[in-house]
Order: structure tokens, then C-alpha cells, then sequence
């Protein structure tokens, strides 16, 4: 017994520190810029390990004074919240890939509001929306959690000897109700895991920029070898040790998930610049200018094509086909302009637009309750050429401050390319403007000669 407390005792010293794990990742959540609120998403997950790898090291520790009532469905239901909540993060995530693969698919092919193509987009995008609705996760989870903790008291409630035995107990003699009761909540488990499997399977051609898909692969390896090794040796290692090196197994697979999901990311987000916060402490001036070689590096066709593939890895090509849908409004003559301003208005600025973009409410509000009725622009008062500029203008500057700098990193070459050929039209346009300054002076000098 002296033993079994001294080395849990000393594990519980050492994973002390994790306890600031939450907070540590809350203080850098605005630098992981994982969309589909995967940092609230992350942050509560990181709260949800801290509480189970704790319950893990503390449930050794007082195994012989906790009963098997309080400690299996305190623990399962933990176990439950965890494996649901990175259900929930990687449909969030399958959705925002099949979004942006569906967006890039139809966008060519709608050219009416009432195209078959918007409508369908219209639906999928309702669909998509209803599985990643808050709601849809709370109510699926209070019913995962309600039907196990009804099995489990519904079974304790048969053989009231193991419910109110200790957990050092039960462990030693591990009963077949014992292993049964815990099996309940690890089969109802294996629902949420097979489509977690399923979903990241249908992701393995997906590139996103930023590292999810790798961790999400690392965290499912290192759990499905934890997972093997427990269920194999766990009756082998209780009836040679009582020092619980199952459960050790247990905390090291979590010290592992912890690693890859909450602190690799840490670390590497301290290198970054906050998420969306680019911009601040920035001069109105050093920003317009910023934002000015943005736009000319986006007119470039070639550069265009490489930022566009940047962000269908980011999940956000929306912005970039608005700015890009804009620009070509720009230049349509009159007759074709109504048309065209209700399919962008139906295509990105309606509440229900299958390309919505990230816009402040007030542009909102006045696109849909002032040039818009219905989805019918007035053409008397708010309809003209540069209708969109101020919205597209504040989506360039969202993409710049937003991605921009991870394109740089990520094709430091184009971007290389792009500065270097500027800077040379920048230096033949002074050559030209300083010759024909000189022979404009030079003709005016010739005038003035003959003139005398």
C-alpha cells in the first residue's frame, strides 16, 4: 500500500503543471487560428483531459476509500465527454472542408439567384450548418451521457454488493459484473470513435494549413497503441503488480494527447502573431499601403491562383471569391449590373448565403435592410459600380491581416517573385516618368529658343 501511494503520489507531483495547461492554451487560443470554433472547441477539451488524466492519478491514490458507485460513472462520463468533444471538432472540420470543396465546385455555375446550383448550395450549406450548430452537440452529448448513466445505475442497481465495494476491491478481484458495468460505457463509447474514424478517414485528402490533420493522425495512432496495450496486458499486469500499470498506461496516453493536441501547438503558436490581430498598433497608413500591395499582388493571374489555393487549405476561399466577384462587378456595363449585384448579394451577404463572408454587422444591416429588399437591389438609390467597394475592401484587409503573412510563410518564393518584379515596374515607371519629365523640359527649352 506504502508503495502504490508513494509512486502515484510522485506521479501526481509531476503532472502538477498541467493543471495550467487550460489557461496556457486559453492565453494563446487567438494565435491557433484552427477555424470551425476549434479554439473554444480545443479549449474545453483541454479542461476535459486536465479533469480525466487528474481523476485517473487520484482514483489510484484513494482506491481503497472511493466506491465503485461514485468513481466509474464520475470517470466513464468524463471518458464520454472527451471522446465526443473531438467528435464534434472533426465534424466542425469535415464540414468546413466539404464547404469549401462545394464552394469551389459550384461558384463558376452560379450565375442567377435562382440558379439549381444555388438553391442546392442553399440546402447542403442549411444541412452543414445543422450539424455543427452548438445545440446539435449539446443535445447528442446530454443523451449520450444520459442513456450511459442510466445503464450503469440501472446495473449497479442489480448487484448493490459491487456498487458499493471499493475500487481496490472490484480491481483485485475483478468480478465479471465488475468488467461488464465498465463495459457499458466503453461499448456506447464506440459509436462516437467509429465515426470519428469514419470522418477522418473521408479527410485524408484534405491539406490544411494548419497542422490539424497531422495531429488529429498522431493522436489516433498513439491512442489506438494505448488502447491495444491496455485491453491486452490489463489482466496480466494487475495479477503481477498492484501498482495499477494499467492506468499508467492510461496517464502516458494522455500525457501524449495533451502533447500533440495542446502543447506542440502552444509552442508553435508562440512563434506567431496573434490570430486576426496582425493589424493592430499598425498605422492607417502603413496598412493602407500594406493592403494596396496585397490587392496588386492579387491582380497578378499567377499569384491570384497561388493565394487561392493557400486559403482552400485555410477553409476560407470565400472571402477571396467575393474580393474576385467585386472586381469583375466593377467593370460590367449598366444593363448587366442588377443581375449581377443580387447574385453576389445571394451568393456571400444573406443570412442564409452559401459563400457568407465575414463582414461587421453594420455592412450586413445595410446590404440587407437598405440596398437590398427581398433580395432585390433598388437601382434607384443604392445600385452603382462600386456598391461592394467598402465591403471588399474590408475582406482584403481581413485576408491580409488573417493569412497573408501564413502565405508568406508558406511560399516565401512567390511571394519573393511577386516583390521583386513590383519593384522593377516600380523602378521602370520612374525611369519613364524622370525621361519624359526631361523631354517635356527639353522641348519646352527648344520652344522658348526659337521663340527669342
Amino acid at each position: 500500500m506504502e508503495t502504490v501511494f508513494i509512486v502515484w503520489t510522485a506521479v501526481l507531483i509531476v503532472h502538477l503543471p498541467v493543471l495550467a495547461l487550460p489557461m496556457t492554451y486559453w492565453h494563446y487560443s487567438d494565435r491557433d487560428p484552427i477555424r470551425c470554433q476549434g479554439p473554444t472547441t480545443l479549449l474545453y477539451q483541454s479542461v476535459l483531459t486536465v479533469l480525466f488524466t487528474s481523476d485517473q492519478i487520484v482514483r489510484c491514490l484513494v482506491s481503497r476509500m472511493v466506491p465503485v458507485a461514485l468513481e466509474v460513472p464520475f470517470g466513464q462520463s468524463l471518458l464520454a465527454l472527451m471522446v465526443l468533444n473531438m467528435l464534434f471538432y472533426v465534424v466542425r472540420l469535415y464540414v468546413a472542408f466539404s464547404k469549401t470543396a462545394q464552394q469551389i465546385a459550384a461558384h463558376e455555375t452560379m450565375t442567377s439567384a435562382t440558379s439549381p446550383s444555388m438553391v442546392a448550395m442553399k440546402r447542403h450549406t442549411q444541412v452543414l450548418n445543422l450539424l455543427i450548430d452548438r445545440r446539435t452537440a449539446v443535445l447528442y452529448t446530454l443523451g449520450h451521457l444520459l442513456l450511459q448513466n442510466s445503464l450503469q445505475v440501472t446495473y449497479m442497481l442489480l448487484y448493490p454488493g459491487l456498487a458499493w465495494s471499493s475500487l481496490y476491491v472490484a480491481e483485485q478481484a475483478r468480478p465479471a459484473q465488475f468488467d461488464t458495468l465498465l463495459n457499458i460505457g466503453l461499448v456506447l463509447d464506440m459509436f462516437p470513435v467509429i465515426a470519428f474514424i469514419v470522418l477522418a478517414w473521408k479527410l485524408r485528402v484534405v491539406v490544411d494549413a494548419f497542422g490539424i490533420k497531422s495531429m488529429l493522425r498522431k493522436i489516433g495512432w498513439c491512442s489506438l497503441f494505448a488502447f491495444t496495450v491496455y485491453i491486452l496486458t490489463t489482466l496480466v499486469l494487475n495479477a503481477v503488480s498492484d501498482l495499477y500499470i494499467p492506468y499508467m498506461i492510461s496517464v502516458f496516453n494522455l500525457d501524449m494527447f495533451m502533447y500533440f493536441a495542446f502543447i506542440q501547438p502552444v509552442c508553435r503558436a508562440r512563434r506567431s502573431p496573434p490570430h486576426g490581430k496582425a493589424q493592430d498598433g499598425v498605422r492607417p497608413s502603413e496598412l493602407a499601403r500594406g493592403t494596396e500591395e496585397f490587392i496588386e499582388f492579387l491582380r497578378s493571374p499567377p499569384c491570384l491562383a497561388a493565394f487561392e489555393k493557400h486559403l482552400e487549405a485555410e477553409f476560407c476561399i470565400e472571402s477571396l471569391l467575393f474580393w474576385a466577384d467585386v472586381e469583375a462587378f466593377r467593370s460590367l456595363p449598366q444593363a448587366d449590373m442588377v443581375v449581377a449585384s443580387e447574385v453576389i448579394f445571394d451568393k456571400y451577404l444573406r443570412v442564409d448565403a452559401p459563400f457568407g463572408v465575414n463582414l461587421p454587422s453594420r455592412w450586413l444591416h445595410e446590404f440587407r435592410d437598405v440596398m437590398f429588399n427581398n433580395g432585390k437591389v433598388d437601382a434607384e438609390g443604392a445600385l452603382s459600380a462600386t456598391m461592394f467597394d467598402g465591403a471588399a475592401q474590408q475582406i482584403v484587409e481581413l485576408m491580409y491581416s488573417n493569412s497573408l503573412g501564413r502565405f508568406k510563410e508558406a511560399h516565401s518564393t512567390i511571394w519573393g517573385d511577386f516583390q521583386h518584379a513590383r519593384h522593377e515596374r516600380n523602378v521602370l515607371a520612374k525611369l519613364n516618368t524622370n525621361v519624359t519629365g526631361a523631354s517635356r523640359r527639353s522641348v519646352s527649352s527648344t520652344t522658348e529658343s526659337s521663340s527669342t
